[in-house]
């Protein structure tokens, strides 16, 4: 239990996590609203509901910030650090799929939601392994482009989309469990592998 505090408080998780807090009242208050993306107007639109926007940024943001501030005392103090570096990264994938839980709850029956989870799941992992291996700014900015970008090309180019990006939207709304499982997993192995910051990103700061 010593080693797990010594690493709890390095990474200052817990005060980190109470950003899921406002995440999950903003999501709460905003539920029925979304953002549009309507650019190919002969297209379905690619409404980004606020009730996963939310949830992504904030995820973003956390996997950066709780990448490893002292990764060499975190080495000598704390044993199996890379095991604790992935339950964390499980940790954070499922904390960021509350927010969306919440505030579905606030939806009509007939809004389609199911699709949000699993989006949410896919892109935090996400979030988590490129910010191990790209260091935390670069791996946050570049994760939330990458959503930002697939749902563009979910708008402008949808039958290339339905193969080329694993996440749901409102009008096609089967969430992608598998892309959210095999995304999980690659970001537990790597940030259990790279102990939250590869050489690389660790060379950059």
């Amino acid at each position: 239990m010593g080693g797990l505090r010594l690493f709890l408080t390095a990474r200052a998780a817990l005060p980190i996590s109470t950003l899921w807090v406002p995440a999950t009242l903003v999501s709460l208050l905003f539920a029925r609203h979304a953002i549009p993306v309507d650019y190919a107007r002969f297209h379905e639109a690619r409404d980004i509901p606020i009730i996963e926007f939310v949830p992504i940024v904030t995820a973003c943001v956390v996997a950066g910030l709780l990448r490893p501030r002292m990764a060499e005392w975190e080495r000598l103090a704390v044993r199996r650090v890379g095991l604790l570096c992935g339950m964390l990264t499980v940790a954070t994938t499922a904390m960021a799929v509350l927010p969306v839980l919440v505030a579905a709850t606030r939806l009509p029956d007939h809004v389609s939601w199911e699709f949000v989870p699993a989006n949410v799941m896919t892109v935090t992992a996400v979030a988590c392994a490129l910010a191990a291996l790209l260091g935390a700014t670069t791996g946050a900015v570049l994760t939330l482009l990458v959503f930002l970008g697939a749902c563009l090309v979910q708008n402008l180019a949808p039958a290339a989309a339905h193969v080329l990006v694993p996440l749901g939207r409102i009008e096609d709304p089967d969430p992608h469990w598998l892309a959210a499982g095999t995304a999980c997993l690659l970001s537990v192995v790597i940030t259990a592998h790279t102990r939250g910051a590869g050489a690389w990103s660790r060379s950059r700061s």
